[in-house]
C-alpha cells in the first residue's frame, strides 16, 4: 500500500496537492475550470449537473443521467466519520484545518 500511515504525513501530502492547485489556478481564466464538491454532486445532483452542463456548454438531461449506470451513493458523504475514533477525528480535523476552512467545510 503506497498511502501514508500517519495522519500528519497524509495531511502534508494532500495539502501540497491543494496548494499546488491553488497556485496553478491563479494563472488560469476563471471560465477554464469548474470546481465542484463531492457533497454538492450528492446533495444537489440536478443543480450540479446543470452547472456542469452550462460550463461545458452541452445539454445534459438529468433524467438520462439518473436512468443511466452512473451511480452516486449518498452513503459516501461523511462516511469517514464512522471509520475513525474520536481522537483520530480530532487529529484529522486539526491536520486539515486550513484545507477545511479554504473550502468552507468549517
Amino acid at each position: 500500500d503506497w498511502s501514508p500511515k500517519k495522519i500528519e504525513i497524509a495531511a502534508k501530502l494532500i495539502m501540497d496537492v491543494y496548494n499546488r492547485w491553488r497556485n496553478e489556478k491563479k494563472h488560469l481564466s476563471k471560465n477554464s475550470f469548474l470546481e465542484i464538491k463531492f457533497e454538492e454532486l450528492i446533495t444537489n445532483t440536478d443543480i450540479t449537473i446543470k452547472r456542469i452542463s452550462d460550463f461545458i456548454n452541452i445539454e445534459i438531461d438529468y433524467k438520462t443521467v439518473k436512468n443511466s449506470d452512473f451511480s452516486i451513493k449518498k452513503a459516501h458523504v461523511g462516511e469517514w466519520k464512522s471509520q475513525f475514533s474520536q481522537n483520530e477525528k480530532v487529529e484529522i480535523n486539526n491536520a486539515f484545518e486550513k484545507l477545511l476552512l479554504m473550502y468552507d467545510y468549517k
